[in-house]
């Protein structure tokens, strides 16, 4: 018992050190002027390898080794500092589109403040209801985009979910307030200096996002070129590991009869599956289709390792099942540390891959073919003076395009062929 506890001591010392020997290395590379890049990026590594370290004690007894404990911290260590130095594209486009709402809301505060006075009740309501379905559909749009920002920043927390809503909370917030300077517009009351704040805010706000990520790009293109980001299996491993904590977590308290937190878990293992398809893709050229074809393969064979975890905790009836989750989950990570990742998936059967792209044109093309048409045919001949024929014509085939892309399901020949007959008589018998 004594010479365990002097293993796990020197473990632990020599843990510490590692990260004190990355925060150090990290520290030397920083300049003078860029010092409050180092404390923030050093409380950074301390947070989340006291973390992982956390999630790897509360496994199961033969799993939480200290090999496992020391290769996770060091790879989550190596992540937070990649993450800190390296500028971040999708959430600077995600707060350029966040923030576009405040120039759209504040224009449109004031166009409908602007006609309110000459505009009767049924036209204003028209006109707000135009607006705030377009708000609402395009906050919808773009709310998995952000949804999967938060989920790919923060660690999954089933004691307190709301650490991963930050720009879905930023979205609803703006949304909120969009709603609001457009409805007190309609009301008749001038908030037009507000508005113009909000529009002049949210221009604001939109040109200062580019502007940071070039400054960031080139601040800290040097801390990128002496530190090596994280593989993308690192990433998939410690994701797995934060999920296996939390089965190992929901098995006790009667957690698991939580509707909410099976989903969240089976919600997750998706994500991790989503990354691990795709692990090796990156690294093949775009010409070499084989060779992203194979990866691809691969991928899809350890994605289809994890995804087989999601069954059991759906169907679970008691505690038991969760840890034998958890059990399984911490073998597949005990494999994968050991260095038998490659069996792993040349055991797992073989999945046919999914051709993207023909599903996608198969999806857009009735649309695309639809829209030319609507652009096309008004300018016939046969809708020479018959203006409102053709605009009837060109709307109805454009609303079936939208159609198309959302639900896939218009046929081009039927929509094309009953615009017409509804329309060209009318446009005969005008001339």
């Amino acid at each position: 018992m004594l010479a365990h506890n002097r293993v796990m001591q020197l473990t632990d010392v020599d843990l510490a050190s590692l990260i004190g020997r990355l925060i150090n290395a990290f520290r030397r590379q920083v300049p003078l002027g860029k010092l409050w890049i180092y404390e923030r990026t050093t409380m950074k590594v301390r947070e989340e390898t006291k973390f992982i370290k956390k999630c790897v004690d509360q496994l199961p007894a033969p799993f939480n080794s200290p090999t496992l404990r020391r290769r996770m911290s060091i790879a989550a260590g190596r992540r937070t500092v990649w993450r800190q130095i390296s500028p971040k594209p999708s959430e600077t486009f995600a707060l350029i589109l966040i923030f576009s709402f405040l120039t759209w809301s504040g224009t449109g505060a004031i166009l409908i403040y602007g006609v309110q006075a000459n505009s009767n009740t049924r036209a204003l309501i028209l006109s707000l209801l135009i607006f705030g379905g377009t708000q609402l559909l395009i906050a919808t749009s773009i709310r998995p985009y952000v949804r999967r920002l938060d989920h790919r920043a923060l660690h999954l927390d089933l004691d307190n979910p709301r650490t991963r809503r930050h720009f879905q909370g930023l979205l609803l917030g703006i949304l909120a307030l969009s709603f609001c300077l457009v409805l007190i517009s309609a009301a008749g009351i001038d908030i037009n200096e507000y508005a113009q704040a909000a529009q002049l805010l949210g221009l604001c706000m939109s040109a200062a996002g580019p502007i940071t990520l070039v400054a960031e790009h080139f601040r800290s293109r040097c801390l990128r070129r002496k530190h090596t980001p994280p593989t993308p299996l690192d990433a998939v491993a410690l994701d797995l590991l934060v999920i296996s904590y939390w089965v190992n977590w929901c098995r006790t308290h009667r957690r698991w009869t939580r509707p909410s937190n099976t989903v969240k878990l089976i919600a997750e293992l998706e994500r991790v599956s989503r990354e691990a398809e795709n692990f090796a893709v990156g690294r093949v050229p775009l010409w070499d289709i084989e060779t992203r074809r194979r990866v691809r393969r691969t991928g899809l064979q350890l994605a289809s390792i994890i995804r087989s975890h999601k069954p059991a905790l759906a169907q679970a009836i008691s505690a038991t099942d969760f840890e034998r989750v958890a059990i399984s989950m911490c073998e597949l990570l005990d494999k994968w540390m050991c260095g038998h990742l490659a069996t792993l998936w040349e055991s797992a059967p073989e999945i046919p891959l999914r051709d993207r792209l023909r599903r996608i044109i198969e999806r857009a093309w009735p649309s695309v073919v639809l829209l030319g048409l609507g652009i096309a045919l008004p300018m016939l001949p046969v809708f020479t003076g018959a203006e409102q024929a053709a605009q009837s014509v060109r709307i109805t085939l454009i609303v079936a395009a939208i159609v198309a892309v959302a639900t896939g399901g218009v046929n081009v020949a039927e929509q094309v062929s009953s615009s017409l007959d509804k329309h060209i008589p009318a446009a005969n018998k005008s001339e």
